[in-house]
C-alpha cells in the first residue's frame, strides 16, 4: 500500500516550476508606463464628467457610495486597460502607492476591488459610454494623423 502511495507521488508534477516561471515573467514584464500628461487630461476632461454624470443612477440601484465609488472603478477599469495590469492585486499595489488619473492614493484592499469590480453593474458603464461617445465622433473630422491604407480604402 505504501509502494503505491508513494509511486503516484512520484508521477505527479510539481508545481513549483510553474510558480517560478510566473515570477520570471513578472520580473521581466514591467506594467506599462504612466500615461503621457496630455492622454491623461484628456481622459479626465472626457470621462471623469460622464462618470460624476452616471452617480444618480449608481444611487438608485442602491449601490453604497465609500472610497469606491462609480469615478473610482471607472479610473480603474481605464488603468487596467491602459496598463495592462494582469490581476486585481497589482492594481491594489499601484492604487495604493500612486494617485493616478483622478484618483488619490488610497489605501484599499484587494478583497474590496475585487468584489466592488464583480458588481459593478454594466449599465453604468455603458451611460458612461454613451454620455464619451458623440464627444469622440465630433472629434473625428479634426484628427491630423495619417489614416491606415485599409480604412482609406474604405472610405
Amino acid at each position: 500500500m505504501s509502494q503505491a502511495n508513494t509511486q503516484t507521488k512520484k508521477n505527479e508534477k510539481s508545481s513549483v516550476r510553474h510558480t517560478r516561471a510566473i515570477q520570471r515573467e513578472r520580473r521581466i514584464h514591467q506594467p506599462a508606463c504612466l500615461p503621457p500628461e496630455e492622454f491623461e487630461k484628456e481622459l479626465t476632461r472626457l470621462v471623469y464628467p460622464a462618470a460624476l454624470a452616471q452617480q444618480e443612477t449608481y444611487r438608485q440601484l442602491r449601490l453604497r457610495a465609500r472610497i469606491l465609488t462609480l469615478p473610482v472603478m471607472v479610473a480603474l477599469i481605464l488603468l487596467m486597460i491602459w496598463r495592462q495590469v494582469g490581476g486585481i492585486c497589482e492594481l491594489t499595489r499601484l492604487v495604493q502607492s500612486e494617485a493616478l488619473l483622478w484618483i488619490p492614493v488610497l489605501q484599499v484592499t484587494q478583497q474590496a476591488i475585487s468584489e466592488r469590480l464583480a458588481t459593478l453593474p454594466a449599465v453604468l458603464l455603458q451611460g458612461i459610454f454613451y454620455d464619451v461617445l458623440p464627444q469622440l465622433e465630433a472629434r473625428w473630422p479634426a484628427r491630423h494623423r495619417p489614416l491606415p491604407p485599409e480604412i482609406a480604402w474604405a472610405q
